[in-house]
């Protein structure tokens, strides 16, 4: 895949950092996507990985996010899709219950 199958878009909503992740990420785009989770959190602000119009992740981006919820501890949350093969992905490597899924901006991450 392509940086142009991808694109990370950052945003402030209220008080919390949202980076909303478009289109296919993968090993090629891994380091970009680390650089604006980095990007994105502010000191002390909540950070929320938006992956509901992403449409394909891998292991290294799974890694990516184990990573990001070590580095941002109980500021950290992903929204998911409702369905789909992000959704599948997170339920098959049980990443449901580790990772701090938020059903939305309102839910606080834990």
């Amino acid at each position: 895949m392509s940086d142009d199958d991808n694109a990370f878009v950052h945003e402030r909503v209220e008080d919390v950092d949202v980076l909303r992740v478009f289109g296919d990420v993968d090993v090629s785009s891994t380091g970009r996507f680390e650089t604006a989770m980095r990007a994105a959190a502010r000191i002390g602000a909540r950070l929320v990985v938006d992956l509901r119009t992403c449409t394909f992740i891998d292991s290294s981006i799974l890694t990516a996010l184990i990573r990001a919820e070590k580095t941002f501890k109980g500021r950290f949350g992903i929204i998911l899709p409702e369905d789909g093969p992000v959704r599948r992905i997170f339920a098959i490597t049980s990443l449901l219950t580790y990772l701090p899924v938020v059903a939305d901006l309102s839910v606080t991450a834990s």
